[in-house]
């Protein structure tokens, strides 16, 4: 199967974090609108073969991956396990150089080592979940209600780095033999103008062309 990596950067507050499965509803129905409902059939159908026809990941910050899931270390005779154990384990995204050199004799010693002697190898979620207030509208008059008018909901923001002019650049992973490079190009730019999760979210670039990845 060929990999690419639409690289996404958001251009306001998201009402959803970009999951593998809201990504895939929204590929759905991109592919639904512009080619129809048995195009659509035929592509659910084929997850029934093996390998599935699209494989997805999450979005992630640029140039980092998630962190794999190992099993816990053993305690040492003495009853402890590694310095700072239950700290380091939190971490859950590691600099992408770093693990695919590391992939090769990778486990959860291995993780913990690196991140003790290396802390810029270690990632953190870009977003900063805040509660939004938004007011609910009445369709009947298009005006604020004046009961339940005012509501609370979480938006996902994402601060500029410091010395960037972009802003956050999240990067998420396909693997697909059943489309081809451009017809998945075409349903990520659908997605992008239609806007991503809750509300009307949206991504900056337009259309987010995917590129080979060089990685999983």
């Amino acid at each position: 199967m060929e990999s690419y990596r639409p690289d996404v950067t958001p251009r306001s507050a998201w009402g959803s974090p970009l999951l593998a499965d809201t990504l895939f509803g929204h590929l759905c129905w991109a592919l639904w609108h512009t080619q129809g409902e048995p195009s659509l059939r035929d592509f659910l159908h084929a997850f029934d073969d093996t390998p599935p026809p699209l494989a997805r990941s999450n979005g992630f910050p640029e140039d980092f991956l998630p962190r794999p899931v190992f099993p816990p270390l053993r305690r040492t005779p003495d009853g402890r396990t590694e310095p700072d154990h239950k700290k380091l384990k939190r971490i859950v995204l590691l600099r992408k150089g770093w693990f695919l050199e590391a992939c090769p004799a990778l486990s959860e010693a291995t993780i913990q080592r690196a991140l003790m002697d290396d802390g810029n190898i270690r990632g953190a979620d870009p977003s900063h979940p805040e509660l939004g207030y938004h007011n609910a509208m009445d369709r009947r008059t298009e005006s604020v209600r004046e009961q339940g008018g005012f509501l609370q909901s979480l938006d996902f923001r994402f601060p500029r780095p410091e010395g960037t002019e972009e802003g956050t650049r999240l990067s998420v992973y396909l693997k697909t033999d059943y489309f081809s490079a451009s017809a998945l190009g075409d349903l990520c730019e659908v997605v992008a103008r239609s806007g991503y999760g809750r509300d009307t979210s949206r991504w900056l670039d337009l259309p987010p062309v995917p590129r080979h990845a060089s990685g999983p």
